[in-house]
């Protein structure tokens, strides 16, 4: 075998090889297409519940009332409820009301704080409430 004739086949060798390789990564590309297709689920055939669990919403700070009490900072996302929280209601209710609702505060705590009786928390507590739901129905029936 002559050196070119020995090139020849090192390279015909090397094509075949290269040729092989190539078919061979070919057939497992097409594998793991079908493997992902067995996966793969559309997104128009999930259920209503599945697909809310997908979805995100932007909370910007410009999309929330800010109400400071006993330096805690409270955000209230809906625009009714915190125009009645801040328009209905008198300093002692909306404070009751904050520290009870996003405070965490139980009626006792509260009475601590004002130096009042837990029943007096309860019914400005009620009393607030009313006022709150007075305030929303009429600002309901306006839009």
């Amino acid at each position: 075998m002559t050196p070119k004739d020995f090139q020849l086949s090192v390279e015909n060798k090397f094509d075949y090889m290269c040729k092989q390789v190539m078919r061979n990564e070919k057939k497992n590309y097409y594998k793991q297409l079908l493997r992902a297709a067995d996966r793969e689920v559309s997104l128009s055939t999930l259920e209503d519940y599945m697909s809310n669990e997908l979805q995100t919403m932007d909370r910007y700070p410009s999309d929330f009332l800010h109400l400071s009490l006993l330096g805690f900072s409270i955000d209230i996302e809906n625009e009714v409820l915190g125009a009645a929280i801040e328009e209905s209601l008198s300093d002692k209710k909306r404070t009751i009301l904050l520290l009870y609702y996003f405070l965490d505060m139980n009626e006792n705590e509260i009475a601590e704080l004002f130096h009042v009786s837990a029943s007096t928390v309860n019914r400005q507590r009620h009393q607030a409430l009313k006022a709150i739901r007075n305030y929303m129905e009429e600002h309901e029936n306006e839009d």
